[in-house]
């Protein structure tokens, strides 16, 4: 399990994709399964269809993955700063108990004696390309997140 993590801090490559193709990804299918709505039993056989076929991204899809990929080192750089905090690069991660599940996390925050403290996953949703995520009222501008004081 460590060489997949240190074989794959370069997310994309050719191994990460390979380790995630059967998994159930922390990112993609784990979404899909907290977002679906349809839990009778023929929306169940929909939704696993669904996690078993591999979805092709279509255009709108690959200009909102390149504009992530493109923003994410922005928004890390600024959460390090921000935070003054350290932060890991992270491989592929897949559970010892359960591999058939795995996560690819933007980073892992060190505390100050170089131990893990957290998990960092980094959204640069394009739909906030000109307006920001939660605004001053505390507003939420992404339909899928919640504000947890």
């Amino acid at each position: 399990m460590m060489q997949v993590f240190n074989s794959t801090i370069n997310q994309s490559n050719d191994l990460w994709k390979r380790e995630r193709y059967f998994r159930l990804s922390a990112s993609a299918k784990a979404h899909k399964i907290k977002t679906y709505r349809n839990w009778s039993d023929k929306g169940l056989l929909i939704l696993c269809s669904t996690l078993l076929k591999e979805n092709k991204l279509g255009k709108q899809g690959k200009i909102n993955v390149t504009y992530g990929q493109q923003n994410e080192p922005i928004a890390l750089e600024v959460f390090k700063q921000m935070y003054n905090k350290d932060v890991l690069n992270c491989g592929l991660i897949v559970d010892v108990k359960r591999p058939w599940l795995c996560a690819s996390p933007d980073g892992l925050i060190l505390n100050e004696s170089g131990t893990i403290e957290k998990v960092l996953e980094i959204k640069c949703p394009i739909s906030c390309k000109k307006k920001p995520i939660v605004d001053s009222n505390k507003n939420i501008n992404v339909k899928y997140l919640e504000w947890d004081n």
